[in-house]
């Protein structure tokens, strides 16, 4: 399709724990990678090079920021002060729990940190 613009986004595939989220690294290997999608960039990093599409990657674990949702998507138990409830975005922006429910953030971040 001529002037079709296509972008591969792959915002899970991280699995660096930046030092910022030192919390991620009390977490057991099997929790920290249940919620990764391990290896889809390199799934996908072949096709996109012989089609020349563009592809966006991360290396951060999506625990300590999601990058498929907005900043806002906080609430009182991952953010200091953040006016949604506890419980209201337990995946959000920075997880509070996994898929399967164990406690990935124990208290929540300071807005400076966030």
């Amino acid at each position: 399709m001529p002037g079709a613009n296509l972008i591969i986004t792959i915002p899970h595939s991280g699995e660096r724990i930046p030092p910022e989220a030192p919390w991620l690294n009390a977490l057991q290997r099997d929790v920290l990678l249940m919620d990764v999608d391990r290896f889809v960039d390199r799934l996908y990093r072949p096709v996109a090079l012989n089609l020349s599409i563009p592809m966006v990657t991360t290396e951060t674990h999506r625990y300590a920021v999601d990058l498929n949702r907005i900043p806002e998507d906080v609430d009182a138990a991952t953010v200091v002060g953040a006016s949604a409830p506890a419980g209201t975005h337990t995946k959000g922006f920075h997880w509070a729990r996994s898929t399967e429910g164990h406690v990935i953030l124990r208290a929540p971040l300071s807005r400076q940190l966030h």
